[in-house]
């Protein structure tokens, strides 16, 4: 072979090989610099930043009957949450109905009780509630009756006596009055009378509050009036009685 030619020959020969050992690395960066013109291309297209498509847009993009076919679908979906909701409301408003009804009816079956409790009580002793009045009265009489037999006027005592006495004839009545309403109720039905029970309920709570401010009426004037009377008044006895035994010295 003519070495004139064998010079250009192995250069030649070394070149190609030279790209050979380059093309993967060609390929690669050919791949990145494809990449990255189509990214940039994309970011054009979204104002520099990659967006999530509107509803609007995607419907756009879309159209046709693709378009109806979505906007029926989210029509129909919309409408399901709708009566989801609906029903999950009147599913809330039974419950609360549900419960409503027990509490009612747990506090008509406490009431009915109470009222039995009361009328039981008061139908085997009526005059339960006047006895320590009774008692009393009968100790005020009698107190009375001694101190006169001293000589000493009782006149304010009798009349006071008679007051207090009016007294408890007052909280009787409202105590009786209140026990009256009450057997009233049990003609009606608690919960199921269109008010009617209630009504009596309220009128024999009403007559019981009566009752208790007579009764401490009762008490506030036996404390301010009557015992300060009668401590007056044996003082006066005992008074009468020291007298008497010095006139019998003498």
């Amino acid at each position: 072979m003519n070495k004139k030619f064998t010079a250009p020959l192995i250069v030649s020969s070394l070149f190609v090989l030279s790209l050979l050992a380059l093309s993967p690395a060609l390929s690669v960066s050919a791949q990145l610099v494809s990449y990255n013109s189509s990214n940039e291309k994309d970011d054009s297209m979204y104002g520099g930043e990659r967006k999530e498509k509107s509803y609007e847009g995607y419907l756009g993009e879309v159209g046709g009957k693709d378009n109806e076919m979505n906007e029926d679908a989210i029509k129909d979906r919309i409408q399901q949450e709708r009566e989801d909701k609906m029903m999950l409301g009147e599913e809330d408003r039974d419950s609360k109905q549900e419960n409503r009804e027990e509490k009612l009816s747990s506090m008509c079956e406490e009431a009915t009780a109470r009222v039995d409790r009361k009328l039981k009580a008061f139908d085997e002793n009526p005059t339960a509630h006047m006895m320590k009045y009774k008692n009393m009265k009968e100790r005020l009489d009698k107190m009375a009756s001694v101190i006169e037999s001293y000589g000493i006027d009782v006149t304010e005592l009798r009349v006071m006596i008679k007051t207090w006495d009016g007294m408890v004839l007052q909280y009787s009545n409202a105590y009786v009055d209140g026990m009256e309403a009450l057997r009233m109720t049990k003609k009606y039905e608690c919960g199921n009378s269109d008010g009617m029970f209630r009504e009596y309920l309220t009128k024999a709570q009403e007559q019981f509050r009566v009752a208790r401010e007579e009764r401490a009426r009762i008490r506030a004037y036996y404390a301010d009036e009557l015992r300060p009377l009668l401590l007056k008044l044996r003082a006066q006895i005992t008074k009468e009685i020291r007298q008497s035994s010095s006139m019998e010295e003498e």
